[in-house]
C-alpha cells in the first residue's frame, strides 16, 4: 500500500487494507473544463478514495481489502468515486492470463456510500464478498465485478444512476462460480442487473428485487463477441421485478440459461410479454408468476384495487 497521489487517497500496488469502523468525507469539485465527454456522468471519475496501481504484466502480486461498518460521502457529483480495484489497466478485457498472475480479493461489508460516482469495483477478483451494504444516490456505477468466485449479497441500492447513467449491479468481463443474490435495488437509471461479459459459466442470480428501473431488471448480454458460445450457464431464480420500464428479463446472448420461479408485475408495458430473448439466446423457462391489476370494469364485479395472478412463461423472441 502507498500514500496518497494526487488522485487516489489510498494507492494500493499489493498487500492488505483494513478499514472499519470510519467516517470518510471527500470534497473534491467536477472540474467541467477537464472533462473529454459533454455529459459529465458519463465520464469516469479521476479521484478515488481507495484503487489499485497494478499491471497485470506484475506477476503474482495480490490485494486483499476488509472494508467493514464504514460511512463514505462525496460532498459533490461526478467527481468522485469511492473504491477501485483491478488487476488490469486500459480499456484491454480480462484475460486467463491476468488472473492467473494476480488476485484481488477481500470484503465490503455493512458501509454506506452517498454521492459518489463510482462506488465498488473488483475486476479480475476472486473470494470476492460485497454484502451488506447501503447505496444511495451514486452515479456511473454502484457495484462492478468480474472474476471468480464473487459473491454480491443483501445490498440495498437506491437510486442508481442519481438520475443520470448508472446500473445496480454490472458485471463485466468475466464471471465464473459466481451469486448476486438478495440484492433490493430501487428506482435505478440503468439496468437493475446487468451481466455484460465475454465469458460467464455457473453464475447464480437469486432472490433480489428490482423495483421501478428505468430500463430492464435484469439484461443478460456479450458487449465483446457477437457469439452465443461464452456465456453457458446462468440460473435466474426467485427474484421478484415490478414497474420497470423495461422487461423484467432480457437475454440478448448465452446457452443454458434457466429463468424459474421469478414474479413480475407491470415490467415492459406494452408488450406482450414479461422476458425477452434473442435469437443467440438458448433459454429455458418455468415456474414464473405475473400479477396484473385488475380493470375498472373487472373490479366492478370484484374487489377493487386486486391484481389477478397467473403462471407467466411467455417469452418475446426478437432477431
Amino acid at each position: 500500500m502507498e500514500t496518497a497521489d494526487d488522485r487516489t487517497v489510498v494507492l494500493m500496488n499489493g498487500g492488505e487494507l483494513r478499514l472499519q469502523d470510519n467516517t470518510v468525507v471527500v470534497d473534491v469539485v467536477y472540474d467541467q473544463e477537464k472533462s473529454r465527454r459533454l455529459a459529465p456522468w458519463d465520464e469516469a471519475p479521476r479521484f478515488w478514495v481507495v484503487a489499485s496501481g497494478m499491471s497485470g504484466r506484475k506477476k503474482h502480486a495480490s490485494i486483499k481489502v476488509k472494508v467493514k461498518n464504514n460511512k463514505f460521502e462525496s460532498k459533490n457529483i461526478y467527481s468522485v468515486g469511492a473504491i477501485n480495484l483491478s488487476i488490469k489497466t486500459g480499456a484491454a478485457p480480462l484475460n486467463a492470463k491476468n488472473i492467473i498472475n494476480m488476485k484481488i480479493g477481500g470484503e465490503v461489508e455493512g458501509n454506506k456510500f452517498y454521492n459518489f460516482h463510482g462506488v465498488i469495483k473488483f475486476e479480475g477478483g476472486e473470494n470476492v464478498l460485497v454484502s451488506d451494504n447501503f447505496l444511495m444516490k451514486n452515479s456511473y456505477f454502484n457495484i462492478a465485478a468480474s472474476g471468480n468466485k464473487i459473491a454480491i449479497q443483501d445490498n440495498e441500492i437506491r437510486y442508481p444512476g442519481n438520475g443520470t447513467t448508472g446500473d445496480g449491479i454490472t458485471v463485466l468481463g468475466i464471471m465464473v462460480d459466481s451469486e448476486i443474490s438478495g440484492n433490493n435495488i430501487y428506482a435505478g437509471s440503468c439496468y437493475g442487473i446487468w451481466i455484460n461479459v465475454s465469458h460467464a459459466s455457473n453464475v447464480i442470480i437469486k432472490d433480489n428485487l428490482i423495483v421501478n428501473g428505468i430500463t430492464s431488471a435484469i439484461y443478460v448480454s456479450n458487449g465483446i463477441v457477437e457469439s452465443d458460445k461464452d456465456i453457458n450457464g446462468i440460473i435466474i431464480d426467485n427474484n421478484v421485478m415490478t414497474g420497470n420500464s423495461g422487461f423484467a428479463i432480457a437475454i440478448q446472448n448465452g446457452r443454458n440459461i434457466e429463468i424459474t420461479n421469478n414474479n413480475f408485475e407491470g415490467n415492459a408495458p406494452g408488450f406482450p410479454a414479461q422476458i425477452m430473448k434473442s435469437d443467440l439466446a438458448e433459454i429455458t423457462v418455468s415456474g414464473n408468476i405475473s400479477a396484473k391489476k385488475l380493470t375498472p370494469e373487472w373490479a366492478e364485479e370484484h374487489a377493487l384495487y386486486r391484481h389477478a395472478t397467473y403462471d407467466d412463461n411467455s417469452v418475446l423472441s426478437l432477431q
